[in-house]
């Protein structure tokens, strides 16, 4: 029989977890209701606002949520201490076998200590227009030492993209001011004379499908495509959705044509296409343009968004000293 001090010292413990998970779930609340409010200021409305604060406030409420959700899984085996400390120890010993981290199915082929830089971009994401010289940087610097990945984010393919609205407009309008004045990068009138023509969806698969394609052909050359076609997309207004102007960027970065046409609208292109989405799913980005280093096991990420040149190599170089400089799910 268990003792009243006992059993009061174990409710008093249970009671403590649950407190803690409602506190972390309550600060979470208030950082994504803080958000809903940020992210519709610009900083000419308020100059207290930036791009760095509203991803700070996210990360921190998927942080405290986070916490939260482990606290409720803590509630198992204090509810089973509660009858006796050997479910306890069971419970607590197959936790422990359960808590390796999980590497995203994508990334089994690779070998666990190999150490390679994942870039995840969109062909028609403006932020990632203006990363593009920072990442044409970052690759020549370490690229000779590691391996460089491409992959796609999936910013609005397919069903999920977006029919130009006055609303998405000027909701566009905002944030190009934002990232001409963060990156420098120049967008220019014929971008929104392509928004404003009648039927144009902003869809982000045919250009993402024509990507995958090049990677079939020359690996090497897609990540050139991807900035070929953001350069057109954003001072040319070339259409991403139409196959003559995907054609002229593959053709611009030295890639055949006529091989690129016979794959880009294939059913394996199409299944690798989803599954970069897939990854980028699997390792919870919520932002691009997102950088990731793989040192040993866990990925650390270096920028979720832009990021001057500077800042993220100085995140590099540190990364690769420590290979533990942000994981993941900390970020």
């Amino acid at each position: 029989m268990q003792s009243d001090v006992s059993w009061q010292f174990k409710w008093l413990a249970l009671a403590a977890d649950l407190f803690f998970a409602f506190f972390n779930f309550t600060l979470a609340i208030r950082h994504f209701n803080h958000v809903s409010f940020l992210i519709h200021l610009t900083p000419e409305t308020d100059e207290i606002v930036t791009h760095e604060m509203i991803v700070r406030s996210i990360n921190d409420g998927f942080l405290h949520n986070s916490f939260g959700m482990r606290c409720y899984y803590f509630t198992i085996p204090l509810v089973l201490w509660l009858f006796s400390p050997l479910f306890l120890c069971c419970r607590l010993g197959s936790a422990d076998r359960g808590a390796v981290y999980s590497r995203p199915q994508h990334l089994m082929k690779k070998p666990m200590n190999s150490k390679r830089f994942l870039y995840f971009t969109d062909p028609l994401c403006g932020w990632c227009f203006g990363m593009g010289p920072v990442i044409e940087r970052i690759l020549e610097d370490y690229s000779s030492h590691f391996s460089f990945e491409i992959h796609h984010y999936g910013l609005c393919p397919g069903e999920r993209a977006l029919t130009v609205s006055p609303d998405l407009l000027d909701g566009f309008r905002s944030e190009v001011k934002r990232i001409e004045t963060r990156t420098g990068a120049k967008i220019t009138p014929k971008f929104w004379n392509l928004l404003q023509k009648e039927g144009f969806r902003y869809d982000s698969l045919p250009a993402t499908q024509a990507a995958l394609a090049v990677r079939s052909i020359d690996p090497s050359r897609e990540l050139a495509f991807v900035h070929e076609m953001q350069r057109r997309l954003f001072t040319q207004g070339d259409d991403p959705r139409d196959e003559n102007r995907l054609a002229e960027a593959v053709e611009a970065v030295g890639v055949d044509t006529n091989l690129w046409r016979e794959r880009w609208q294939t059913p394996e292109i199409a299944e690798k296409t989803e599954s970069d989405f897939d990854l980028a799913d699997d390792l919870g980005l919520e932002i691009v343009p997102s950088l990731l280093f793989f040192g040993n096991e866990k990925p650390t990420r270096l920028c979720a968004g832009f990021t001057p040149y500077e800042d993220l190599k100085a995140r590099i170089d540190t990364a690769l000293e420590t290979s533990n400089l942000l994981k993941i799910n900390e970020f």
